[in-house]
């Protein structure tokens, strides 16, 4: 199965935890999102902001070019009971115990993923990955 990121907002896409404020984005963020997105992760907007608040951080993102397939769910492929809690691989929060990773930490981490590991083996490569000057896959 494909891993399933959820993705904080404030403090974790923004540089800035300043709610209700949209801070600047953070540094690589938008470059790791689109680089895992394409390697097939789901990627599902984790946050607690909610009526315009929410709808702000979903336009923000897609003015940044951060790829979201869901926003607050689940992914259907998942049957996980009970909602509202959203299951993922991965939980990437800027309030995370031992605090914030970087971006491209997360990217180091996530590439391990088995699916990942094994589109590598397989040959399969990112287009986008291929042109940046960051991780390349399967190093």
């Amino acid at each position: 199965m494909r891993p399933i990121l959820a993705v904080d907002f404030d403090g974790t896409i923004t540089a800035d935890n300043d709610f209700p404020n949209l801070g600047p984005l953070k540094k690589d963020c938008k470059e790791v999102l689109q680089r895992l997105h394409e390697w097939g992760c789901i990627i599902i907007l984790w946050t607690c902001r909610s009526g315009h608040y929410l709808t702000d951080a979903v336009e923000y993102c897609r003015k940044h070019q951060i790829p979201i397939d869901y926003v607050n769910e689940n992914c259907p492929e998942v049957a996980f009971k009970p909602y509202p809690k959203i299951f993922a691989n991965y939980y990437i929060d800027d309030l995370n115990i031992g605090g914030p990773l970087s971006w491209l930490e997360v990217e180091r981490i996530v590439m391990q993923h088995p699916y990942i590991q094994e589109q590598i083996e397989r040959g399969i490569t990112c287009t986008i990955a291929a042109n940046a000057n960051t991780l390349t896959p399967g190093q």
